[in-house]
């Protein structure tokens, strides 16, 4: 479950193929679809990078709703491009989209 602590997009991972793909390449896309009241989407996109310290672990264990295991590793997800596909009223076509690119990102520039 994302979370933002200290104004930084984080999320815990537990160890596993996926935080070793986020260790080895970095990026990574968050993607939310639709609700049974908002057919909206979200994505955010960008590169991850593990956190080190214990200080930004515990401002993000005291941001999170759960608990969270002690293997579980603190992971900042730095955003570059968000996208959101606004429906008018469900169902409907085409979205309305909106976009944001972190600057000195241009439109084409890849995620890596």
């Amino acid at each position: 479950m994302p979370l933002i602590a200290e104004g930084r997009l984080e999320v815990f991972v537990v160890p596993s193929a996926k935080l070793d793909d986020l260790r080895r390449d970095g990026r990574y896309a968050l993607h939310s679809s639709q609700t049974a009241e908002v057919d909206d989407e979200f994505c955010v996109e960008g590169r991850a990078a593990v956190v080190e310290g214990p200080t930004r672990r515990e401002a993000a264990l005291a941001a999170h709703p759960a608990s969270v295991e002690d293997d579980h590793v603190l992971v900042e997800l730095r955003i570059e491009r968000v996208l959101w596909a606004h429906y008018a009223s469900p169902p409907s076509w085409p979205p309305t989209y909106r976009r944001w690119r972190a600057p000195g990102r241009s439109a084409h520039a890849p995620v890596h």
